[in-house]
């Protein structure tokens, strides 16, 4: 059974929230959390920009092993909270 998983742009907002409220002396903990969320929010935009053309890339129908390869990476960027423009 797989664990539930958030939401992609959930989890940029929860570490955005913890970057403000841990406690650390330095900072280091806070910038780091602060730079994981930018640069998650940052692959999202690639994923959604990648998704778009790879929905709209379709091979003939003949080509079985590229369209696998389409539908599970469609599937996967959906679930990795790609939000494809319609």
């Amino acid at each position: 059974m797989d664990p539930i998983r958030s939401k992609t742009t959930t989890l940029i907002q929860a570490m955005r929230i913890l970057a403000t409220d841990i406690q650390s002396e330095d900072g280091v903990a806070n910038a780091a959390i602060a730079e994981a969320a930018d640069r998650m929010e940052e692959l999202l935009e690639l994923v959604d920009g990648a998704y778009d053309v790879v929905e709209i890339n379709s091979a003939p129908e003949t080509e079985v092993a590229y369209n696998k390869w389409r539908s599970d990476w469609l599937e996967k960027a959906r679930e990795c909270g790609a939000n494809p423009s319609s």
